[in-house]
């Protein structure tokens, strides 16, 4: 089983998901039709956007131990950007769907 590694600079933070994360991912990410549009994603309703994030922290941790990569949580890591900690996204990598599906 591979753990998920973290990174950190003077202003980011990479790390693993952690339960909190699926509100502030709700919060920052999802609930913006305009972040959601180009990700292919057009959610009608709160239960559909919290969906979606729940979706995506699962998708970013799941192949860690299956594969040996994965997704991480972007944090604040000094306070010029936010609070130190504070979730700004996420990024990774995940394996393409070359079927086109």
């Amino acid at each position: 089983m591979t753990s998920t590694p973290t990174l950190q600079t003077e202003r980011l933070i990479l790390r693993s998901f952690v339960p909190g994360d699926a509100e502030m991912l709700w919060q920052i990410v999802t609930r913006d039709p305009a972040v959601m549009a180009p990700l292919f994603e057009t959610p009608t309703t709160e239960a559909g956007e919290r969906a979606i994030a729940d979706r995506y922290i699962n998708s970013y941790t799941a192949p860690w131990s299956a594969e040996g990569y994965g997704g991480w949580a972007v944090c604040a890591s000094g306070d010029d950007i936010a609070v130190p900690g504070t979730l700004l996204g996420f990024c990774g990598f995940e394996r393409p769907d070359l079927a086109g599906e």
